[in-house]
């Protein structure tokens, strides 16, 4: 079993029990034994524990593949974006902001079963939690959730992993977390590449719904490198299969892509992609998830920040 944590980290409960294990009356090693919320997703259990450490065990029956580290990332990653993609939560009276990160292999922990629970807390305790619960400055940068609210979470991402879409909600997060973390050229490198992808599936079916008009030949060259994103764009719109106004977003993007590709040095440090092109890329990606995939997400522009870790 392998898992990670949000950042600031969550609780499922309420403030008092955190006051309580920061006046000692509680050792909140003794709360996080046994997950609070387990759920069986196909080939997975996944499993969150009150501390809000988020918790991965592949079957062991199933093909190594599945257990490997870049789908256990993957995982990671795309349940991180749904839990930014739900929250509504609040503390203190106050609202508290997730700051979404992209998870790499060093950010997760391993996590042993034994038959008093899931590790002793001490490895937990190092890794993220150490003194956390013991200040009020500290308190205030948690998260509390309720059961009800992380399992209609866990529902939502069981309805993606069912539809296997986690790889997509994999590079939303990475979307997100760099624009939010100021680095805006692999922000929107990252959701450009998710743009040519939507665009690419909306062709498809555009292609699929004229076969019969098709005979090998055309079909072949209409799948071909020679057309381009540009040309696809044109046709769809042409045809009605996007609006006029998301075709003209996706070229002023594409041309802001061209010249990052022809000249990265210049956009990169001399800063040249604005608020206006994030504007228009999180209202383009979240338009075409609607197109293709039927659902849209909690893309905002905005300034971007870091929480306080």
């Amino acid at each position: 079993m392998y898992g990670f944590y949000t950042r600031p980290p969550f609780w499922v409960g309420d403030l008092d029990e955190i006051l309580k294990i920061s006046k000692g009356e509680l050792d909140y090693r003794d709360l996080t034994k046994q997950p609070i919320l387990t759920n069986k997703i196909n080939a997975i259990t996944l499993s969150i524990f009150k501390d809000g450490l988020i918790a991965f065990e592949f079957d062991t029956d199933q093909d190594s593949t599945l257990r490997d580290t870049l789908k256990l990332l993957e995982y990671f990653n795309s349940f991180m974006f749904v839990i930014y993609n739900n929250i509504n939560v609040d503390y203190s009276g106050k609202k508290c902001m997730l700051d979404p990160y992209v998870i790499l292999d060093n950010d997760f922990i391993a996590i042993s079963k034994s038959s008093v629970g899931f590790g002793d807390g001490t490895s937990r305790n190092i890794k993220y939690f150490n003194d956390r619960y013991k200040s009020n400055p500290i308190i205030q940068r948690v998260l509390f959730f309720s059961k009800s609210e992380l399992e209609g979470i866990i529902n939502n991402f069981k309805f993606y992993v069912n539809a296997d879409k986690t790889w997509l909600l994999s590079y939303l997060n990475r979307f997100v977390s760099h624009y939010k973390d100021h680095l805006f050229l692999e922000a929107f490198v990252t959701s450009f590449f998710l743009v040519e992808v939507l665009i690419n599936e909306l062709w498809d079916r555009y292609l699929i719904e004229n076969n019969e008009r098709l005979n090998k030949k055309r079909k072949e060259y209409l799948k071909g490198r020679d057309i381009t994103l540009a040309i696809k764009t044109n046709i769809l719109e042409l045809n009605n299969k996007i609006s006029s106004t998301l075709f003209q977003r996706i070229d002023n993007l594409r041309g802001k892509r061209n010249k990052i590709v022809h000249d990265i040095e210049k956009l990169a440090l001399k800063g040249e992609l604005y608020s206006d092109d994030f504007e228009d890329m999180f209202e383009t990606t979240n338009e075409l998830l609607f197109l293709v995939e039927g659902f849209k997400t909690r893309l905002i522009g905005g300034y971007s920040f870091r929480t306080i870790r």
